[in-house]
């Protein structure tokens, strides 16, 4: 006599344990998590830059999608303390594709005292 396999059906039903990766209610499409975006923003931005990535400053989802600073090393320098770091602001869509970037400031690394506006 055949044996026939059971298949268990799993979803977002009420009991059931929601997963990481639920989709954002009334849309088709997940929402990345803020960490997976920076990773995104910081990586694009080397891409197009050719700078290198040195520290994310700010990290903010809004109605416009995610805004993330990032300090990017313009020059390096001997001693590293003089190294001309610039804040770029970045602009991801709610799926975290890069729409727009602008460079808002420069400053030695040594300079610690930051005018943020």
């Amino acid at each position: 006599m055949p044996v026939k396999k059971r298949t268990v059906a799993r979803g977002n039903r009420k009991g059931n344990v929601a997963s990481k990766a639920d989709k954002k209610e009334g849309e088709g499409m997940m929402t990345p998590a803020m960490g997976d975006v920076i990773i995104k923003a910081r990586s694009e931005m080397k891409r197009l830059t050719g700078l290198e990535p040195d520290s994310t400053v700010k990290a903010l989802k809004n109605d416009k999608g995610w805004l993330i600073l990032i300090e990017m090393i313009e020059k390096r320098s001997i001693p590293d303390s003089m190294d001309i770091l610039a804040t770029y602001e970045v602009l991801l869509d709610d799926s975290g594709n890069l729409v727009e970037f602008s460079r808002t400031g420069m400053r030695k690394r040594v300079d610690t005292a930051v005018n943020e506006g």
